[in-house]
């Protein structure tokens, strides 16, 4: 396969290991992103790869071609891979100007990709700025030129290590949109490293979950956020609502309602994780003509969010959790105490085995 192909790679620091067995593979113009919690090996995978660390166990192939291999020795350098990076401190050249900046590293002769990036500089806004040093640029701008200065060779694998963790939540959704549409024309085969959830999400083709040196789901990123695999996953894409019961005739009994649970055996205990999105609220009226047999809690506060309104719920008596949070489309903002049924979207509600790993 063609792109980059990272088999069986493991790392130590010292006694302690960092990556165990980990294999992944990125096609031509495919992005595929490696979440997980700080020190999970996410980074390190990205330096072995580009060949800034090396390779204690696996192999490393780019465009088919062996580039490290630790049964026969094999290291070719970083320069020699024919590989873009860019780090999230950018590292632009302090004392080059931004077409500088761009142009470094691509021949003189090559006027063909000079053009392209020429005009990808156009599209992108640099242009005007083209002739200022990195000192005088926002981040969004900085961010631009070192993606170009990494686009720029034609690499056929660019390794990006959280590009946009310098910017504002607003520019960062601008400049992440920016980022993919190039990306995906020029493409490259493209691993991304990232500790937002949410970014992944927006920018993946596939994303890969790490844990603790492994990756412990892989797939689309409609598979990761409706179909974790652990709860783990589950939490990680998102805050939850974490309930445990006992599973009957395929469902288990919540203080919401009931919840399927087709997989185990009865008796089996589970912990429930229903994401606030998927608990829909409704405000009893006061003058209710009869009982309503869904379940009822009371608002402890709610906020208006902008899009969205975060509503806590109190559970009486005492019990864990002690309450719950749902997340409402549009503004619900019910006063403090009001009863309020519960139901709950299948969809959004992920059943595990209780103390199950990784839960």
């Amino acid at each position: 396969m063609s792109g980059l192909r990272l088999t069986d790679v493991r790392h130590t620091y010292g006694v302690a290991p960092v990556l165990k067995n980990v294999s992944l593979d990125v096609a031509p113009g495919a992005l595929v992103t490696l979440v997980g919690p700080s020190g999970c090996g996410k980074t390190t995978l990205l330096r072995i790869a580009a060949g800034l660390e090396p390779l204690q166990a696996g192999s490393v192939s780019i465009d088919g071609v062996a580039v490290s291999d630790a049964t026969t020795g094999l290291h070719v350098p970083p320069e020699r891979r024919n590989v873009g990076l860019m780090f999230q401190d950018y590292a632009l050249f302090p004392h080059l100007t931004v077409r500088d900046n761009v142009l470094f590293g691509v021949p003189r002769g090559a006027t063909d990709r000079r053009a392209w990036l020429e005009s990808s500089m156009a599209r992108m806004g640099l242009t005007p700025l083209a002739a200022n040093y990195p000192h005088r640029l926002s981040g969004g701008e900085q961010q631009r030129v070192a993606l170009l200065r990494a686009i720029a060779p034609g690499p056929k694998v660019l390794l990006l290590d959280e590009p946009f963790s310098g910017l504002d939540v607003t520019l960062r959704t601008h400049v992440r949109e920016e980022t993919l549409d190039l990306l995906k024309e020029t493409g490259i085969a493209t691993l991304m490293v990232t500790h937002d959830p949410e970014e992944a999400m927006f920018m993946a083709d596939r994303i890969l979950v790490m844990n603790n040196g492994a990756v412990i789901q892989a797939g689309s990123p409609v598979d990761i956020y409706f179909r974790p695999a652990s709860a783990f996953v589950a939490a990680f894409f998102g805050p939850v609502n974490r309930l445990h019961g006992v599973v009957r005739a395929g469902r288990v009994e919540t203080l919401v309602g009931t919840v399927a649970a087709p997989n185990f055996r009865d008796g089996a205990a589970v912990e429930v994780l229903l994401r606030p999105e998927g608990l829909k609220l409704t405000v009893v009226p006061n003058d209710a003509p009869a009982p309503d047999p869904r379940p009822h809690l009371r608002v402890a506060w709610a906020r208006s969010l902008g899009r969205s309104s975060l509503v806590r719920l109190d559970i009486p008596g005492g019990r864990d959790p002690a309450f719950l949070q749902a997340r409402v489309f549009g503004s619900f903002l019910p006063e403090a105490g009001t009863a309020v049924t519960v139901e709950v979207d299948d969809t959004r509600a992920f059943v595990f085995a209780a103390g199950a790993p990784g839960n």
